[in-house]
This record gives C-alpha cells, sequence and structure tokens, in this order.
C-alpha cells in the first residue's frame, strides 16, 4: 500500500514538472529580478507581503503578454503557464535568493 502511495506521488511530481513552461518560468524570474532589483519603492523593498503581492501581479501581466505573444490558448498550455509562476516564486524563495544574499555578502564584505 506505501509503495502505490509512493509510485502515485512521483507520477504526479512528474505530471507537475512536465506542464510547466520553463521557458517562461525563466523569463519571469529574469525579469522579476531585474525589476525588484531596480525598482525604487520603498515600501516594495520594505514591506515582503506587497513584495509577493507585486511578483505574483507581475507574473500574471507577464504570462498574459507571453501567451498573446506565443499564441497559447490551451487550458494546459495556460496552466503551464500559472504553474510556472509559482515554481518561479518558490524556486526564487528556496534556494536562488539565498544564493544571491551569500553572493552579495561576499563583495560587500570588507
Amino acid at each position: 500500500m506505501e509503495e502505490l502511495f509512493i509510485v502515485k506521488f512521483w507520477d504526479a511530481v512528474k505530471e507537475f514538472m512536465d506542464s510547466i513552461n520553463w521557458l517562461f518560468m525563466l523569463l519571469f524570474m529574469i525579469i522579476t529580478w531585474l525589476v525588484n532589483a531596480g525598482a525604487n519603492i520603498k515600501k516594495l523593498k520594505d514591506d515582503k507581503t506587497y513584495q509577493a503581492w507585486f511578483v505574483l501581479a507581475l507574473g500574471v501581466v507577464l504570462s498574459i503578454l507571453y501567451g498573446y505573444l506565443n499564441d497559447i490558448t490551451t487550458k494546459e498550455g495556460i496552466t503551464g503557464l500559472l504553474f510556472a509562476i509559482i515554481a518561479g516564486m518558490v524556486v526564487w524563495k528556496l534556494g536562488i535568493s539565498k544564493f544571491e544574499d551569500w553572493i552579495k555578502s561576499k563583495w560587500t564584505k570588507k
């Protein structure tokens, strides 16, 4: 019984990973990083909840633009874009932002 659960769990993970639009996720992460780094909005830099909502809204706008430019009209294509936003936010928060902070601390260390 437990083996069946593990197999089904990993099948669901594989299906989720296959549904993500990886190119959009990469573009979303780069554009969001550039906007956040270049934004001179005090509330965006100080309030993490505001920043999360801002990033989510930016992701939705970018997904609409990306979907329109690449003629993505199927339910699976749109779902892949939304999953890419979620996965991009999670990957950024769990790994890449920590790595970025570590690099900044090494460069600014005197």
